[in-house]
């Protein structure tokens, strides 16, 4: 699972990344390498990022950080808690 939250400011204006969800565990390219090659993207290179996964030691969240994830949430995790945590990481944006 990985999401990329676009909002258009202006009609005529290129739409803004204002946060971005991605899964670790994923086939293929690992969130971990995800994360990696967005934060080489200019464009994004500074946008909010949530780690949403089962893995949740601390090694993994330790892991999270270094990769480019702004906040590491484990799952299962309740709608409103994870609602709190994007407008935390993403307050003037929500």
């Amino acid at each position: 699972m990985f999401t990329l939250l676009l909002i258009r400011t202006k009609p005529w204006r290129r739409p803004q990344t204002i946060r971005t969800t991605s899964d670790i565990g994923m086939p293929g390219m690992n969130g971990h390498e995800l994360m990696q090659a967005l934060r080489g993207l200019p464009a994004i290179a500074h946008t909010p990022s949530i780690a949403l996964t089962g893995y949740g030691a601390s090694t993994d969240l330790t892991r999270s950080g270094a990769s480019g994830f702004t906040r590491h949430v484990g799952k299962p995790v309740n709608f409103d808690q994870f609602v709190e945590v994007i407008v935390e990481v993403c307050p003037s944006r929500v």
